[in-house]
């Protein structure tokens, strides 16, 4: 019977998506209309800045990674080290007091914080002259623009309603989508720029920092919003994490479903330009120019999940959300391949819809989250998550990829080693999401 009904829902969401997403922009929202909708919107313009920048920070290096590895002769483990152990394994130790911070104390104040910690990560690592100093700065990267995640989804709860903010996260997704294109596009041009100078990361790093400045100024603007649906927060830690433990049935499926579609974005953003250039022949600044179109295209589609999460919401809730997921993460296994196929154009193609659709799903998690994780524990519930998905996604999969390759027949065969990694992660997203469709309907409908 579940089976039967995923597959109906499968069909029956094709057939009126189109007009459910209409009706999802002008249904009405008890307490929260289009009043609420304009006094909350230069909050989430803000937001959307900050995240944006986040992504921009965190994204920078990797147009560089050949410039990097021929500058300071750094093999290609060491490259996926610092582009993902080093940004997301502090998390280990971090994740809960960021999450209790997000339920305690305020946001705002902490997202102000992480600002700053990034722009001296990101000028650290332009400074850096050993390995390891790198490997530190990329530290206090990693650990900021995961926070600043963390700390948006929570806003974000208490900014919209249940159904409003899949749509309320479109422009935050596509600041997101935005801010790593703008890092490929911008970090590519310059290193071909400055190609002369022994220098020439170095200097790119440093001029491409000037917008992280501008987004701390902005985030000044920000107000702390009332939070809404707190019964009562847990005195100690560990109520708290009893609390999330008896939730764990539903908090179970979105953090591995999260982690697989993690492993397979981070790693594309991490490889996807050494692989155009290693496999097509690409230089850096147009296989940064590619990426950064992928990832501007994602950035216009993507925000679709923001509408299906709405709308499967209000007409089967939380069960029917976690059910397109599936599907749409099954749909980006054949796209994972694009790194193995003959045509550069064509590589691309598919990449535009691998990063499209797990753009969908990023969109969609956090709304989803929201109705079906409890306010009192949603922060340290989300932290969870997203430091789960950042440790095993942004900590490993580059690193997995790397040393794939290496066992298959060293960096020549990176893209091979890619196109595993990445449509064998969305096959297994695909089947958590399609195993957490029950835990998510008993969450929806469990008493207050």
């Amino acid at each position: 019977m579940e089976d039967t009904g995923f597959v109906f829902t499968t069909v029956w969401f094709g057939r009126r998506i189109g007009s459910l997403m209409t009706k999802s922009l002008n249904a009405p929202e008890a307490g929260i209309g289009w009043e609420g909708w304009r006094s909350n919107l230069p909050q989430l313009l803000i937001l959307a800045v900050i995240v944006g920048a986040a992504a921009y920070a965190r994204a920078l290096p990797s147009p560089l990674i050949e410039t990097l590895r021929h500058a300071l002769s750094l093999s290609d483990t060491q490259l996926a080290i610092l582009q993902g152990p080093a940004q997301a394994w502090p998390l280990l130790v971090l994740s809960v007091p960021i999450g209790l911070i997000i339920d305690r104390k305020s946001r705002v104040r902490f997202l102000q914080c992480l600002g700053l910690l990034i722009i001296l990560g990101t000028i650290l690592t332009a400074a850096a002259h050993s390995f390891w100093v790198i490997v530190g700065a990329r530290c206090m990267v990693g650990v900021g623009t995961v926070a600043i995640l963390m700390t948006f989804a929570s806003l974000l709860a208490d900014l919209f309603g249940p159904t409003q903010r899949g749509r309320a996260g479109i422009i935050v997704a596509f600041s997101q989508n935005a801010g790593q294109a703008a890092a490929f596009q911008c970090a590519g041009f310059l290193v071909v720029h400055f190609a002369s100078s022994p220098n020439a990361w170095r200097l790119t790093m440093l001029i491409a920092s000037v917008p992280l400045a501008v987004s701390c100024c902005i985030a000044l603007r920000l107000r702390e919003p009332t939070r809404k649906s707190v019964v009562e927060h847990p005195s100690i830690l560990s109520e708290s994490l009893r609390e999330a433990w008896r939730h764990r049935r539903v908090i179970a499926p979105l953090l591995a479903g999260t982690v697989m579609v993690a492993i397979a974005d981070q790693s594309v953003l991490v490889w996807g330009a050494p692989t155009l250039s290693r496999v097509f022949g690409l230089g850096a600044d147009r296989a940064g120019s590619m990426i950064a179109s992928a990832l501007l295209l994602c950035g216009i589609i993507a925000p679709l999940g923001g509408f299906l999460a709405d709308a499967c919401q209000r007409i089967g809730g939380p069960k029917m959300t976690i059910s397109a997921l599936a599907l749409v993460a099954l749909l980006s296994v054949p796209a994972g391949a694009f790194a193995i196929v003959a045509s550069s154009w064509a590589a691309v193609g598919l990449l535009i819809v691998f990063i499209t659709l797990g753009g969908i799903i990023g969109v969609s998690i956090t709304p989803l989250a929201t109705v079906v994780i409890p306010n009192e524990i949603r922060g340290l519930s989300l932290a969870l998550i997203y430091s789960a998905s950042a440790i095993i996604g942004l900590g490993a999969a580059p690193l997995l990829v790397s040393i794939v390759a290496e066992h298959v027949g060293g960096p020549t065969m990176l893209g091979r080693s890619l196109a595993l990694i990445s449509a064998g992660s969305s096959l297994c997203g695909a089947l958590v999401f399609a195993l957490g469709r029950k835990a998510a309907h008993d969450a929806a409908t469990r008493p207050l």
